[in-house]
């Protein structure tokens, strides 16, 4: 029994008790207001979650039910909001269609990043100052509109890989993508096939760092997930009820929000993995008996070998060393 409790405990822990609680609550406050069989009542919907001590143990035990069946759920729920939809032509074209969305906007971003620069540069000839300092100097305060509008639209741009024909169809999916594109680039480290062999040997301190901002990612995952499923059954349940069909903006608003979250988290997360790949590479490379690089140069020429043979390509022609030193 202890047993069982330690493993409901630990996976309950990781898919969190708020999203799963929030659909419980939920669902019995529009069942509980009569809405399932005429229009619902207030009063009705405020006294099916009056606590008690029965009530209150009966809720937890289903935000634990249902948390342990969308547990196994997450992945595919990631890759779902993600944007891999699958291979018919209906979800192809949808995501050409989406993905043809973000890639004008990011062309409209560099556009405006080149326009302000260059609006920059022709006020900064014009007075025979360096850009530089111009902008240090009093007179260059009338620049400064064009100096913020640039560095924002760098940094909206840095939300979407470098490589366009990477670009996904979704907000959360161009988050991910743009770290995987960007992590351990500069060691020529993937960090999508080395991650796994990382969180094995690095410091368990910074395997902690990298949970916990996926656990933040997936919690409003799921409470975006969550909150969908509860727009859908209001919606389903209040169709007929004239105004308080306004009632499923509450939940959908949440998975707006959840979902725009999720995205924020997902950078979050990018930014842990990158300082896992900084700070744990080498215990890698003594892990996989492969010789420790002198500089940056043979350790990028090493690792694009290395990365080959770890995705079953190329050829193990590298001599193994005990301890990893060359």
């Amino acid at each position: 029994v202890v047993s069982v409790g330690s493993q409901i405990g630990r996976y309950f822990s990781l898919t969190s008790a708020l999203p799963s609680l929030v659909l419980v609550l939920w669902t019995v406050a529009l069942l509980g207001s009569g809405a399932a069989t005429g229009r619902p009542d207030l009063t009705k919907a405020l006294a099916s979650l009056s606590l008690s001590l029965p009530k209150v143990a009966g809720l937890v035990l289903a935000a634990i039910v249902v948390g342990l069946f969308t547990h196994p759920l997450q992945f595919g729920i990631t890759q779902l909001l993600e944007g891999y939809w699958g291979s018919s032509r209906l979800a192809i074209a949808f995501r050409m269609l989406r993905t043809s969305i973000y890639r004008k906007r990011v062309r409209r971003l560099v556009e405006l990043m080149h326009v302000h620069q260059e609006a920059m540069h022709r006020t900064a000839n014009k007075m025979q100052m360096d850009l530089r300092d111009l902008l240090d100097a009093e007179a260059g305060d009338s620049l400064i509109w064009h100096a913020i509008s640039r560095e924002e639209a760098v940094r909206k741009r840095t939300d979407y890989p470098e490589d366009p024909r990477r670009i996904m169809p979704t907000r959360l999916g161009n988050a991910l993508r743009a770290f995987e594109d960007r992590a351990g680039r500069q060691y020529n480290i993937n960090a999508f096939t080395t991650l796994s062999h990382l969180t094995l040997v690095a410091n368990p301190a910074h395997t902690g760092y990298v949970d916990d901002a996926r656990q933040q990612m997936d919690t409003s995952l799921r409470l975006c997930v969550v909150a969908l499923i509860a727009t859908v059954e209001t919606v389903a349940l209040l169709l007929t009820d004239g105004p308080w069909l306004f009632i499923a903006l509450g939940p959908y608003a949440l998975a707006y929000l959840a979902y725009r979250g999720s995205a924020s988290g997902a950078r979050s997360y990018g930014v842990s993995v990158t300082t896992l790949i900084d700070l744990n590479r080498f215990a890698l490379y003594e892990a996989l008996h492969v010789p420790c690089p002198r500089d940056l140069r043979s350790e990028r020429q090493q690792n694009t070998v290395l990365m080959e043979v770890l995705v079953g390509f190329g050829r193990a022609d590298r001599r193994f060393h005990p301890k990893g030193v060359e």
